[in-house]
């Protein structure tokens, strides 16, 4: 969405950049129609940017929002960012050039709804803006990203709402454990994950290449971070059946168990503490879903969780590219030392809703030494 089009000047460069579906909203008649000369957008949409609905424009229609010499408060007032950021979908972007004489009008309205969890800033860069002495010369143009916070929330009835990376274990066992009896409903039928069956499709694909010689029964696997076992139940279709489950809550351990897949059950956080149950090497495999979030395992974790791992077997970790940013600097770091190499990764599906992730990344690390 080309937001204030004008007549057209800022699809000109988007056309130049490669992007070609491009709708165009403008106040005036007369310039969307100096606009549509230029046969550059697929849709017209006359309409002022305010804090009124513009009806025709769908909430999360767009994966891109951008509006260009827009925002002067005589044009457009602070709150109708608020009907901008509606337009696109969670995760899409908004692009504002915004001048310093007028940043000051609307920065409390940008900062609020970063504040809030609505957005968040990935990009601030100083650009050009007019070559005239008697005109402002310089323009900061903002990046924010569409936060999934409000989808989580409204699939998940505010049970992360409150999770930061200050967030203690102790709130982390009594969130799941609390959740544990609704938990696959919430996840499958509301939430719509669908992230756990391409994720172990990753993992076999691995498997198939890297343990070739080992029959799928004798291959023994830890699922950490087990949860329910929703897991569990996608890597015994897979043909895998020595399967451990360890997870920070004794309740969502108990719906485990109910499903008859796991061997074992070691109730412990992932954390930088060493969990004394578990030998170093004892599993050929270590799989986790849904488990690198900040609040829930600190990157230091991932070195635990390689420990697990006997030399030449295989670590597979589904991430959401918002955290993956959190979690990737102790996953180089571990690959340049030579204590794990990287085998596979692969975008695979993950919530089919349009106000939560849709795509994830399955990574598969094979460990060369602890």
């Amino acid at each position: 969405m080309d937001a204030g089009a004008g007549t057209g000047l800022v699809g000109i460069e988007l056309q130049k950049f490669g992007f070609s579906t491009i709708d165009a909203l403008d106040i005036s008649p007369g310039m969307l129609e100096e606009a549509k000369k230029k046969n550059i957008y697929k849709k017209f949409i006359c309409a002022a940017l305010s804090d009124q609905r513009i009806p025709e424009i769908k909430t999360g229609e767009y994966d891109v929002l951008i509006c260009v010499g827009v925002f002067a408060i005589a044009h457009v007032p602070p709150v109708a960012i608020v009907e901008m950021m509606r337009m696109v979908r969670a995760g899409g972007l908004v692009c504002c050039g915004v001048r310093g004489d007028d940043l000051k009008a609307y920065h409390g309205k940008m900062a609020e709804l970063e504040t809030a969890g609505h957005w968040k800033l990935v990009k601030e860069k100083k650009v050009p803006y007019y070559d005239r002495d008697d005109m402002p010369t310089e323009s900061t143009a903002f990046m924010a990203a569409e936060s999934f916070k409000e989808g989580y929330n409204n699939a998940f009835s505010n049970r992360y709402a409150h999770l930061t990376d200050k967030t203690t274990g102790d709130e982390v066992r009594k969130l799941y454990d609390e959740w544990a009896a609704e938990y696959d409903k919430d996840v499958l039928e509301i939430a719509r994950f669908k992230g756990f069956n391409p994720i172990v499709k990753t993992l076999d694909d691995a498997v198939q290449a890297e343990l070739k010689d080992f029959p799928k029964d004798k291959i023994k696997i830890m699922d950490a971070g087990a949860g329910t076992g929703l897991v569990g139940i996608e890597l015994q279709k897979f043909g895998f059946s020595t399967i451990d489950a360890l997870d920070i809550s004794p309740g969502m351990l108990e719906e485990a168990k109910k499903k008859n897949i796991y061997k074992k059950f070691i109730c412990a956080a992932l954390s930088d503490q060493r969990i004394p149950e578990i030998k170093t090497g004892e599993y050929d495999v270590l799989i986790c879903v849904g488990v690198f979030a900040i609040a829930h395992v600190p990157p230091v974790a991932i070195v635990e969780m390689m420990r697990m791992v006997r030399a030449g077997g295989l670590v597979c970790c589904g991430v959401r590219g918002d955290d993956l940013k959190a979690y990737h600097g102790k996953m180089a770091e571990l690959e340049t030392a030579g204590h794990w190499k990287l085998v596979k990764e692969k975008k695979v599906p993950y919530y089919d809703r349009d106000d939560m992730p849709t795509e994830s990344t399955a990574f598969v690390y094979k460990v060369l030494k602890h």
